[in-house]
This record gives structure tokens, sequence and C-alpha cells, in this order.
């Protein structure tokens, strides 16, 4: 059965496409079809998040004005990720910095073995697929976001 998963918000800049992009990897590496769409019409960015942007012909613009069939915009991801569905809120991805690293060299970090963003995210795919994944305690403030705070 397929599902569908949204994230979302009216804000940009939060992580919506960093989190997508990352929880289809983590979805696809456990064995799920996954798609993942950018429908951001003026900014799509997901492409390069997962290193395809050399690789996209059509985009969600050419499949709502019909000039092609939706199978056509898709791009099989070099490390087999495939097909995909869109994600919603289900747990806390810690702040790491390694994140915008990961980000920028166009490669998930929910695929590195040593990373607590990583892992949330990993945790947060199988929560998504039903296994019943403890939450951690995130206790450490040594992120970037907690240092522009004060932490």
């Amino acid at each position: 059965m397929a599902k569908v998963i949204v994230v979302t918000s009216g804000k940009g800049g939060v992580g919506k496409t960093t989190v997508t992009a990352n929880l289809g990897s983590a979805l696809a590496s456990l064995g799920n079809k996954v798609l993942t769409i950018d429908a951001d019409i003026g900014l799509r960015n997901l492409d390069m998040i997962l290193g395809l942007e050399n690789r996209i012909v059509y985009d969600i613009v050419d499949v709502v004005e019909g000039v092609i069939p939706p199978e056509k915009a898709f791009v099989k991801d070099k490390r087999s990720v495939e097909d995909v569905l869109r994600i919603k809120k289900i747990g806390v991805i810690p702040d790491e910095e390694k994140m915008i690293d990961f980000t920028n060299k166009g490669e998930p970090i929910v695929l590195s073995d040593n990373s607590s963003a990583g892992t949330a995210l990993m945790n947060i795919a199988r929560r998504l697929m039903g296994e019943d994944i403890p939450f951690n305690e995130l206790t450490e403030k040594k992120g970037f976001f907690s240092r522009l705070i004060g932490g």
C-alpha cells in the first residue's frame, strides 16, 4: 500500500528539502520504493541536495502543464534511491553542523554512519514504516542554532 508523506511549512529556509531528501533516502535504504517530489516551482533544489542536478530534464511544471507524463520526470538516484513520498513530522532532528556540509555535497546525511542527525532521520523513517523505535533524549547543545541563541 502506498503512503503519502508531506513536509511543509509556510516559511522558507527551515529545512523542508533537507529533511525530505534524507527521509526519502532513509526509506529507500530500508527497502522501500520512494518518489520524492519538489513542488517549489520557483526555488526547487531537491535535485541539488540529492546530487542529481545535472540529470534533470523535466520538472513539476512540465508535468502539471501536461507537457510530459509524470513518470518521464522521474530520475533514478545513483545510490539506488528510486521513487518517493513526502514526509510528515515524526520526531526531532538534532542540530548538527555536518548537515550543511552533506547538503552542499549533494549527499544525504542519513547515509552517514557517524551522525546524530542521520540516525534521528533513519529512526523517523523506521517509525513511518511502523517500527517501534524509542525517542532519544537530545541534551547536547553544540550545534549552529544553539550558538545563535546563546546555548
